[in-house]
């Protein structure tokens, strides 16, 4: 995925070396010879003391993970008309009009084997300075699925609000 954030990052670096360079032009107008040797460790201090609060921050505060657990019922469908390669819709129980689409054989062997009335969807989201991102659903039961998962229809309030789905 493409970030902006070294670009602001280089962008703002720039902005305080130029603010130096005008500053030090100023400090020589004003006594009539270049300080960089009295000001160069203050800099130095200051452009670490930047990096270290930038990158500190985005690595606190984006790509951050939250686990959500949902009950859904599941159906199964031949996906594009062929009933040998079969296919699940979960329907989120609490949740009406959201469901998610898995086609994976390990899941469709889980299935088959236990026959569950229900099932336990794990989504996970992606947050960005407080913000959702995105989400994946990350597990049916103890099955691992975001390989044969499609994007669904989830319940983007209760996400947004950062809650698990069970009650």
């Amino acid at each position: 995925m493409f970030s902006v954030y070294p670009f602001f990052y280089v962008f703002v670096l720039a902005g305080i070396g130029l603010a130096y360079v005008a500053w030090l032009a100023w400090q020589k107008r004003r006594t009539g010879e270049w300080q960089h040797r009295v000001y160069a460790f203050r800099f130095s201090l200051l452009v670490a003391g930047f990096t270290v609060l930038f990158w500190g921050a985005i690595g606190l505060f984006t790509d951050v993970k939250r686990l959500h657990v949902f009950r859904a019922r599941y159906e199964s469908f031949g996906v594009n008309g062929n009933p040998q390669r079969i296919a699940f819709r979960f329907h989120y129980i609490d949740y009406p009009d959201c469901s998610e689409t898995v086609d994976l054989d390990e899941l469709r062997r889980y299935l088959d084997a236990s026959k569950p009335a229900d099932v336990r969807l794990t989504l996970e989201t992606t947050w960005d300075f407080g913000t959702m991102r995105g989400y994946s659903l990350e597990k049916v039961d103890d099955v691992r699925v975001n390989q044969g998962w499609s994007n669904g229809h989830p319940p983007w309030d209760v996400l947004r609000r950062g809650e698990s789905g069970l009650r």
